[in-house]
Order: C-alpha cells, then structure tokens, then sequence
C-alpha cells in the first residue's frame, strides 16, 4: 500500500514495520527472544520469525554506561589464593585378607 502523505505516527518511509508493531516485536523479543518469542507473537495474531526478533533487539542502542557507586565481593573469595577446602573423611575400610596354603 502507497501512501501519498507519510504519518510519522503510523507510517515510516521504505519501512516493513509500523512503529508500533515494530515496538510491540522489539518488546516480546526482549522477554522471550526466539522460539518462543515468535510463539507469543503468532498467538498475538503477528507472523514473524524468530530471526526477525533476535535482529530486532541487536538492532537497539546499549544502554548508557552509568558510573559505579558501589563494589564488593565476597569476602571469602580470594581469586589469587585459592582456600583449599577441608579433606573429606576417610572411610574406615576393613581390608580382609584370605590367604590360602599354596
């Protein structure tokens, strides 16, 4: 369908996708991706195909980098020098010997 005069709310210019549909797509691709992104959208009553929603989240901008107030670990992690983890006990083993006359 041509349209004569573009709607920027509706339509864009050489565009497969409405806007909205187009956002709704971008929307269950960033909860649920492939397989079972393109499930929801086909019980949505929208055909699409599971590629087309995995390019259209890596189609979104990153996230803006925001500066670190706060960092911790685990205080028992030492990266460097590995606690060695106490040894398992040892099973008491009663070792039978039958030694028969040669």
């Amino acid at each position: 369908m041509t349209f004569v005069e573009q709607v920027d709310v509706l339509t864009a210019p050489h565009a497969r996708l409405t806007p909205g549909l187009r956002e709704l797509l971008t929307r269950i691709g960033l909860a649920l991706a492939g397989r079972a992104g393109a499930r929801l959208a086909a019980a949505v009553g929208v055909t699409v195909g599971r590629d087309t929603l995995i390019r259209l989240v890596r189609g979104l901008p990153d996230p803006a980098a925001t500066a670190v107030t706060v960092l911790g670990a685990d205080p028992g992690l030492d990266l460097r020098h590995r606690p060695v983890p106490p040894p398992l006990p040892r099973p008491t083993v009663l070792l039978l010997v039958t030694c028969q006359a040669a």
